[in-house]
């Protein structure tokens, strides 16, 4: 029977000179200089513990130059709202309706009605039915961001990403204030 304490030896280091200068043993980790570097000069996993979403460059661009100013600050106050997988708008894993968003951000409902509207007929957002996430046997209207602007996670439902494939941000091109913009990143 092997001792599992002891170490099981998976290599050796080896001089350009042939001399053996030490063994690896498994569960071993090599860090090189360039690795010892780059922790000096970077904070690793900065914000860790704090969600994030996607926001693509070239679509970015566009809305700032094309909505204006009170629909472009809902779109960024949306962001938070956006949940994995699937683009639907959440708050605390549940589905949430446009009174509720705006109840939370402070925004009057009348207004916030008319900007979500608008964003809706520019194929920022859509309104879809889906499984109420409350009742078994019912389902719900519920908001849904364009995965071509906005993307929490890496995967997207196929389902969602079709209703958006013939939206102008599916396919935006670069601008050249796009082209610029990345210069300077």
């Amino acid at each position: 029977m092997i001792d599992t304490k002891e170490k099981i030896r998976v290599g050796t280091v080896v001089s350009e000179y042939g001399k053996i200068l030490s063994e690896i043993y498994e569960g071993d980790k090599i860090v090189r200089q360039q690795q010892n570097n780059y922790k000096q000069t970077h904070i690793i996993n900065f914000q860790k513990k704090e969600a994030f979403v996607k926001v693509f460059v070239h679509p970015i661009t566009a809305l700032f130059k094309e909505l204006p100013t009170k629909e472009y600050a809902v779109t960024m106050a949306l962001i938070p709202f956006i949940s994995y997988n699937d683009g639907i708008l959440r708050y605390n894993g549940k589905i949430v309706d446009g009174k509720t968003i705006s109840d939370i951000l402070g925004e009057n409902y009348e207004t916030f009605k008319r900007i979500i509207s608008s964003l809706c007929k520019k194929d920022i957002m859509k309104k879809v039915e889906r499984q109420s996430d409350t009742y078994a046997n019912k389902t719900k209207k519920c908001f849904v961001v364009n995965p071509y602007i906005f993307l929490r996670g890496q995967d997207i439902e196929k389902e969602i990403v079709d209703l958006f494939s013939k939206s102008k941000w599916a396919n935006i091109e670069e601008t050249s204030s796009s082209i610029e913009l990345e210069d300077h990143m």
